[in-house]
């Protein structure tokens, strides 16, 4: 029930890496190690945030267990604004010092000069990268781990890969490095919608059983 969906996206993403950089290496060995270099600046840039989500797991188990439903969507609702606001600030961050990052680490003009680029372009997708990297834990502990890995593999493979691939037809590089934003996009918005669809019945069980409950222990008045 979990092992599956969580297998399938372990393998898609490191495939989805590997035919990007396929289309990547057609730019020369200087995309290659921009694209690398710029792997780790994303990785560092949302690392706060990954280590929300590994602390938001535990909390919205234990919320559903307790069947505290207003907290659990305060909870939830601070997470995502935080996650949106941490993706905006790296934008700003990463965008304004785009033309020295790459610098720290090779001088070679030309993937100095890819470095820049992508940091113009994949951190448009910051904020919703962050709500989707939130909201696919949230889907996992709320039972919905299906739901979770179709997300992420159409992300990966529906929408990134062929986006890339057009991209880099029709705009050159600059078009496979915005497909990384644009399919950020789609996976923080339907994983939002997601994540509120099947939260909103959690909170409305929640509701109705401590209704029950309450009817079940009044008192019989004559």
């Amino acid at each position: 029930y979990i092992g599956l969906p969580a297998a399938a996206t372990n393998l898609v993403v490191p495939m989805t890496t590997a035919l990007i950089t396929g289309i990547v290496a057609g730019y020369g060995k200087e995309a290659v190690a921009a694209l690398g270099v710029s792997a780790r600046v994303d990785l560092f840039a949302i690392m706060v945030v990954v280590a929300l989500s590994s602390v938001l797991s535990p909390f919205v188990g234990q919320n559903l267990g307790a069947k505290k439903g207003q907290r659990l969507l305060d909870g939830i609702n601070m997470s995502q604004r935080f996650g949106i606001l941490w993706g905006v600030g790296m934008l700003v961050l990463l965008y304004s010092t785009r033309n020295y990052i790459g610098q720290i680490f090779t001088d070679d003009p030309k993937t100095i000069e890819y470095i820049a680029l992508w940091l113009s372009l994949a951190p448009l997708g910051y904020a919703a990268r962050c709500l989707y990297a939130l909201d696919n834990t949230i889907l996992n502990v709320l039972k919905k781990p299906l739901i979770a890995s179709i997300i992420t593999i159409s992300m990966m493979g529906v929408i990134y890969i062929p986006l890339a691939y057009l991209g880099s037809e029709f705009f050159g590089i600059r078009g496979v490095f915005a497909s990384n934003a644009i399919t950020y996009f789609y996976g923080g918005i339907f994983s939002y919608l997601m994540v509120k669809k099947y939260l909103k019945k959690e909170v409305e069980q929640m509701q109705s059983e401590a209704t029950q409950e309450e009817v079940e222990i009044r008192p019989i008045t004559t």
